[in-house]
């Protein structure tokens, strides 16, 4: 059973997809991490085809 704070967190997802004026979504984790650490390195960061 999962706790208050995931249940939360998937009220958040599914809201997202059903608004996606509220944030972007992902169904790639790779392609979701790849872009978090492009940004947070601020657009410097250099990917391998093949994972981060």
């Amino acid at each position: 059973m999962p706790n208050a704070e995931t249940v939360e967190a998937m009220r958040e997802v599914q809201q997202m997809k059903a608004d996606p004026s509220l944030g972007k979504t992902y169904n790639n984790v790779d392609q979701m991490m790849e872009e978090l650490l492009f940004f947070c390195s601020g657009g410097n960061a250099v990917f391998l085809a093949e994972g981060i």
